[in-house]
C-alpha cells in the first residue's frame, strides 16, 4: 500500500489555481486580498493554517500563490500530517470582490479489493517515457497516486547520485478527466505543491523551473500518461541533470 510520510522536509505549498471566469466575470488580470485556510475535515471542520495573500490572476483566471509566504499567518504548514483524513483550501477576499472557493486539496485513501497496484520500472533506463496502465473496470478512476524514486547528479561530478522522491495523489471527482494534484516532496530544496483542474500529475524538479513533468494522455482504454524527457537545469554555477533508471509505484482507486 502507499502511505505518505508524517516528515516531510517542505514548509510551503506552491499552489496552481484556476477560478472559472464564467462565473467571476471581471476576474482576469486583477489583484485580490485574500485570506487562505487550510482545513482538516473529520467530523467537523478543523483550521490548521491561515494567511493573507494577494491573489494574482492572469487573462486565462490561472494565479499562482506560495502559501507559507502570506502576512498575519497562523498555525504551520510544516506540522500538518497529510495521511490523516481530508484536506482543503478555503480561499476568500477580503474586499468588496466577494471572492469564496474551497478547493479540495486532498481526499483520503481508500482501501477495497478493486484497487490496482503495481511497479513501473525504467528498464530501459531512458529516465523518461510514455506508459499505460491496464483498465479492469470500465469506469475512469478516482484516484491515482504515484510514488516516484529517481536520481539526479551535479554533472561536474558526475560519479556522484543523489536521490529524489515524490509523492504524487491526483484525484478527478467529478470524472471529467481533469483532476486535482497534490505533490509531497521527500527532498531538500523543494516545496509541495499542488495544481487544480489539471492533466498534470506533478513534476521532478530541485529549483524552480523541473527536470521533467508527469502528465495523464488518455484515461479511456488505459491510463495512459509520461514522464517527460528531462532537461539540465543550472543553478548558480552548477548544472544538474535526472540520472536514469527510476521506479514509479502505483495505486489506481476506481
Amino acid at each position: 500500500m502507499v502511505c505518505i510520510s508524517k516528515n516531510v522536509s517542505a514548509q510551503h505549498i506552491g499552489f496552481h489555481g484556476k477560478i472559472d471566469l464564467a462565473k467571476h466575470n471581471g476576474f482576469d488580470k486583477i489583484s485580490i486580498p485574500v485570506n487562505i485556510k487550510i482545513i482538516q475535515q473529520h467530523i467537523e471542520n478543523i483550521e490548521l493554517y491561515s494567511e493573507n495573500q494577494i491573489m494574482k490572476v492572469d487573462s486565462a483566471g490561472n494565479y499562482f500563490m506560495m502559501i507559507g509566504n502570506g502576512k498575519n499567518s497562523e498555525g504551520n504548514v510544516d506540522s500538518i500530517i497529510w495521511s490523516d483524513g481530508s484536506f482543503f483550501l478555503q480561499i476568500a477576499s477580503i474586499d468588496n470582490n466577494k471572492f469564496e472557493e474551497t478547493i479540495p486539496l486532498r481526499i483520503p485513501t481508500s482501501i477495497n479489493p478493486e484497487n490496482t497496484e503495481g511497479i513501473i520500472s525504467d528498464t530501459e533506463n531512458k529516465g523518461f517515457g510514455k506508459f499505460s496502465i491496464n483498465k479492469s473496470p470500465s469506469r475512469a478512476p478516482k484516484k491515482i497516486t504515484f510514488d516516484l524514486t529517481t536520481n539526479y547528479v551535479n554533472l561536474d561530478y558526475p560519479a556522484d547520485t543523489y536521490p529524489i522522491y515524490r509523492h504524487y495523489e491526483w484525484f478527478d471527482i467529478d470524472g471529467d478527466g481533469y483532476g486535482n494534484c497534490f505533490m509531497l516532496t521527500y527532498s531538500d530544496k523543494t516545496t509541495h505543491e499542488f495544481w487544480q483542474n489539471s492533466k498534470k500529475i506533478g513534476d521532478v524538479k530541485l529549483y524552480a523551473k523541473p527536470f521533467q513533468e508527469i502528465i495523464i494522455n488518455d484515461l479511456q482504454n488505459n491510463i495512459d500518461f509520461e514522464i517527460t524527457k528531462p532537461e539540465k537545469i543550472k543553478n548558480l554555477s552548477n548544472t544538474y541533470a535526472i540520472k536514469s533508471p527510476f521506479t514509479l509505484i502505483y495505486l489506481i482507486e476506481w
